[in-house]
């Protein structure tokens, strides 16, 4: 890997047989990921942060269910994907304190 470090999804690109099932597990987890965590702040009384979470989840299920529908800005998984990490970055950035 001539000294990288990728995420996981990085490991295989478009077209490699691992591709889809790695890339899928990923978004899913995130935005199962989203939902607990927005959860548990509501729960937990930290209202705003977990509601703008629970709501980051929920664009990105939305966007996903939109591309999936032939809502599509171009070819490819590309934009949905770019999307969804948009989004997840969000998340860790307000995370870390």
């Amino acid at each position: 890997m001539n000294g990288t470090v990728r995420a996981g999804v990085g490991w295989f690109p478009t077209g490699h047989p691992y591709h889809l099932p790695v890339a899928a597990g990923f978004y899913l987890l995130v935005t199962f990921a989203l939902w607990l965590d927005g959860t548990a702040g509501v729960l937990a009384g930290e209202s705003r942060f977990g509601l703008a979470a629970i709501w980051l989840a929920n664009t990105h299920l939305l966007q996903w269910l939109a591309w999936a529908a032939g809502l599509r800005i171009g070819p490819g998984l590309a934009i949905p994907e770019t999307i969804g990490a948009a989004l997840f970055a969000l998340w860790v950035l307000a995370r870390v304190d």
